[in-house]
């Protein structure tokens, strides 16, 4: 079975993941269309939490939206391990910009 390579949009497995496990992960992204269902859920998730994260921004700066985010990210990914919304916690909490106010409101 030939494994597709990966690209600048193309998420990255787990390094523990085999090439079979990796090919049927991206398979089920490119057929269910994982990925733009997968970054609505997050778009519509950071509107919910960004007043939350304005107050956060102004009363303790950048690090405190950045514990906020790892927090959830935990919280999230102890329960579902494969959650978008642990994974977009994650995300958000290693990008500095986002944790500097990028998330407007």
């Amino acid at each position: 079975m030939e494994q597709e390579k990966a690209g600048p949009d193309t998420p990255s497995p787990p390094p523990n993941w085999d090439q079979v496990l990796t090919a049927r992960a991206r398979n089920h992204f490119k057929l269910f269309g994982l990925r733009k269902t997968y970054a609505l859920q997050a778009n519509r998730f950071i509107g919910e939490i960004r007043d939350q994260l304005h107050t956060l921004l102004t009363s303790g700066g950048a690090d405190a939206v950045r514990a906020h985010l790892l927090a959830g990210a935990t919280s999230s990914l102890i329960n579902r391990p494969n959650s978008w919304m642990g994974v977009t916690y994650r995300s958000l909490a290693n990008d500095a910009r986002f944790c500097h106010g990028a998330f407007g409101g």
